[in-house]
């Protein structure tokens, strides 16, 4: 007779098992860093094109970042043009939402506008982005001169 036995295929079933449950902290850990990793790069990127914006005097305005901060959701930035967040030009506006997991935060207050011409923010500090199951944190600080680090 040829094939397995049931004993054999339990075996091969069992080393599947201790292979799977190796493997998911492993996969749980990367995937908490990944979109750690992906929030920074979007955050930072979104920063620099407020601030280039700003120095371009696209549209003859101002550029800014606003943090939106949601307790019970998402948080998120807005991309907007203008001298503040309110009186902004909401056809302008360039929202980027981040995963339910993440949580900014940014110790300058709620925006940072980049002035036209100069690209000098109205508020240095430091971006902060906590992934609210690992408890991983990263962080982008905006100087007085206006670089993004």
């Amino acid at each position: 007779m040829k094939g397995f036995t049931l004993i054999e295929l339990f075996i091969v079933i069992g080393i599947f098992v201790v292979l799977a449950s190796v493997a998911m902290p492993v996969y749980g850990g990367w995937l908490s860093a990944a979109q750690l990793d992906a929030a920074i790069a979007e955050t930072r990127s979104g920063l620099r094109q407020a601030r280039t914006l700003g120095i371009a005097g696209k549209n003859d305005s101002a550029h800014g970042i606003y943090f939106s901060i949601d307790p019970a959701g998402a948080d998120a930035f807005v991309l907007y043009q203008g001298s503040t967040y309110a009186a902004r030009e909401t056809g302008y506006d360039l929202e980027t939402a981040l995963p339910g997991s993440l949580e900014i935060g940014f110790d300058g207050g709620a925006e940072i506008n980049f002035s036209k011409g100069s690209g000098e923010p109205d508020a240095a500090g430091t971006i902060t982005i906590t992934h609210g199951g690992s408890g991983e944190t990263a962080q982008i600080v905006v100087n007085g001169l206006g670089i993004i680090e």
